[in-house]
């Protein structure tokens, strides 16, 4: 299971080595955002921020696939005949391509801009290379947005988006600060945000043994997405504790709805969907029921069954294995763990983070009471209940179920067969993810010097 394929890409800046890696991939995240930006400016609107998108002027366009073409290059086989470097006029213009992602402007002159509309099948190839090496190509789009949060602390303090330039990241470069790749195409339900709370719960860490909480929570944001407002922490942040500070027209008093949802205003209530009123999602927490729904009503049934609930199974599998070699077993204890997945636009989900202390309190939500009362009690039936009945618990079969707790994986040592064996310690694709704390970030790999590519 290789993490790329489902962990956002993080940095750690107070490594000097993450740091340059990092800007190395700002630049070049910031070249493939001009590409996207001229073939949806050039077509018809799609999105609603595409409708307002200029076409990037042609000097930043034939830079930005030099950028691309030489990350393809030096990513690909034919590297190893030696490493290709942009040109001096490319790394000239760096610098603009980073704030033309971010808003627009350009100090080159309007006029040169309809001349790019001829490089789009240069660009949509250019692309399309990238896509074949990078798995996390999808998770970019025209803004070239990042994540920069603490590596310490909780309830989603400290946390912004930023995607104008270096500057004021290099100035926490000391600090405990990781910057992670932004999901920019989310899966959206009405125009909002969500992501999904998942817990689970490793009963061993010496015999693996680690069980997933099927019934995942799905926390909306309070205003809708839009990579136009990248300081709406209410439309981006999805963490409970910064929506519950949301406070809109209708203030306090309308804080909460009618299922112990989050802050709601006059606006919000409703939502037209198909000629027809709706209860607006907009700080609402849903179950993952509820949400499985929401697909089916939109013809994606049986994706939650057959996509997306495999997908977190297989992750949570990875990100627990990773951490084994790191993990300190303690005979008759258990541990659990809050994992946090946001889905894209294709319905695949990324691993945000992993809280070592998740809150389990219901925050006035009675369906996360429930859930939560439910999830405990089940809990302690697997943790205790069964224990009692079946010592061997590390011979488990992976797919049995507890509750709504299901056994993920067990201990390699296990002889029945169907068991799905831990990944040795030695090895395995998913020891290149790293879970630290409550920071989960992928070991620095040296990159190789192409003149800042």
């Amino acid at each position: 299971c290789d993490p790329r394929a489902f962990f956002p890409r993080s940095y750690d800046l107070a490594d000097e080595g993450h740091f340059a890696a990092f800007q190395a991939d700002f630049e070049r995240s910031a070249a493939s955002a001009v590409l996207h930006r001229l073939l949806e400016s050039a077509d018809s609107p799609c999105r609603p921020e595409a409708a307002a998108l200029a076409p990037p002027p042609a000097p930043l366009v034939r830079a930005a696939l030099d950028i691309v073409r030489t990350y393809v290059h030096n990513q690909s086989e034919r590297g190893v005949d030696g490493l290709a470097s942009v040109s001096a006029t490319t790394a000239a213009l760096k610098a603009d391509m980073v704030t033309f992602a971010a808003s627009g402007a350009s100090k080159i002159p309007p006029g040169a801009a309809g001349a790019s509309l001829g490089l789009r099948p240069a660009a949509e190839a250019a692309l399309e290379e990238v896509a074949l090496l990078d798995p996390q190509h999808s998770l970019g789009s025209v803004r070239n947005v990042w994540l920069l949060k603490p590596s310490y602390g909780s309830k989603g303090a400290g946390m912004r988006l930023f995607n104008d330039g270096l500057a004021r990241v290099a100035a926490e470069g000391r600090t405990q600060r990781v910057v992670q790749k932004y999901i920019e195409r989310p899966f959206l339900v009405q125009g909002y945000k969500f992501d999904l709370r998942c817990w689970v719960v490793v009963a061993d860490w010496a015999a693996l043994s680690v069980w997933m909480y099927e019934e995942c929570l799905v926390r909306f944001c309070s205003e809708p997405f839009s990579l136009d407002n990248l300081a709406s922490r209410f439309g981006h942040i999805t963490n409970v504790s910064v929506q519950r500070q949301y406070a809109g027209a209708a203030g306090d008093a309308a804080r909460r709805g009618s299922r112990g949802g989050l802050a709601q205003t006059p606006a919000s209530w409703c939502h037209r969907l198909g000629g027809l009123h709706a209860p607006s999602v907009a700080g609402e927490v849903w179950s993952s029921a509820e949400l499985e729904g929401e697909l089916q009503r939109r013809g994606l049934g049986g994706a939650w069954a057959g996509r997306v609930l495999p997908a977190l199974r297989r992750i949570t599998a990875a990100a627990m294995q990773s951490a084994q070699e790191r993990s300190s077993p303690r005979a008759g204890s258990f541990e659990v763990y809050g994992l946090d997945f946001v889905l894209d636009e294709a319905l695949r989900p990324w691993l945000i983070e992993v809280n070592e202390s998740p809150n389990l309190s219901a925050h006035g939500s009675e369906l996360k009471e429930r859930l939560l009362v439910e999830m405990t009690e089940s809990l302690v039936q697997l943790l205790i209940d069964q224990q009692e009945v079946r010592p061997d618990r590390e011979h488990r079969a992976a797919g049995e179920a507890v509750g709504a707790w299901t056994n993920l994986l067990v201990s390699a040592d296990a002889s029945e067969p169907g068991l799905e064996p831990a990944v040795p310690k030695s090895g395995g694709s998913a020891a290149a993810l790293e879970v630290v704390g409550r920071k989960c970030v992928l070991p620095h790999r040296r990159v190789r010097s192409t003149n800042g590519v």
